[in-house]
């Protein structure tokens, strides 16, 4: 008589086994991308989208023009500061840990880092009373400025200078956690 037990045992052992051939075939199933014609193609082959896509490839001038159309306005603060250019520039360093892991995701990831800096930005609010020291702004300025080998901690006008630099700044906020990782949160959402 067959009892559960030995049912039991005898699937454990069987995935065992079909674990253990898997690893000794030692197939490399890393997905790679290779150009054919000038265009990306995974060696998987099912899709043109299916693995490394970098944010330029999902994410193009027209559509950082439709979101940011009111930056150059005259309301704006930085006037001419921010542009497409300096936005990829920016986030191709952080590739492909940020905005870079496949089409949808990176879509996904850069549609919650900017929803979030449009949730903390505006122009409507002047500054803070007592100013950036009441707030612990020097201290995010230090811990931002050693990921980002700039001295902002003195210079803080690095930032106000470089487009490149601030966008740098706020994607490496974005990915670091100061208590609980945004990313996993808004990803939990998605």
């Amino acid at each position: 008589m067959v009892t559960i037990r030995s049912v039991s045992v005898f699937i454990l052992v069987l995935l065992a086994v079909s674990t253990l051939a898997l690893v000794a075939n030692g197939e490399d199933k890393t997905i790679k991308v290779k150009k054919v014609k000038g265009k990306k193609v995974c060696t998987q082959g099912w899709s043109e989208y299916c693995c490394n896509e970098t944010i330029s490839d999902y994410f193009q001038v027209y559509q950082f023009e439709q979101l940011f159309a009111k930056r150059n306005t005259p309301i704006a603060h930085a006037v001419g500061f921010w542009d497409y250019q300096s936005f990829i520039t920016a986030a191709a360093l952080y590739e492909p840990l940020g905005f870079g892991s496949g089409k949808l995701m990176g879509q996904k990831e850069m549609a919650a880092f900017l929803g979030h800096v449009a949730s903390k930005t505006s122009c409507a609010y002047g500054v803070a009373t007592g100013g950036p020291l009441a707030w612990g702004l020097c201290y995010n300025r230090e811990m931002t400025g050693e990921a980002l080998k700039a001295d902002l901690l003195n210079h803080s006008e690095y930032i106000e200078q470089n487009a490149t630099l601030a966008f740098q700044a706020a994607i490496w906020r974005w990915m670091t956690p100061i208590k609980k990782n945004y990313k996993n949160i808004i990803y939990k959402c998605l």
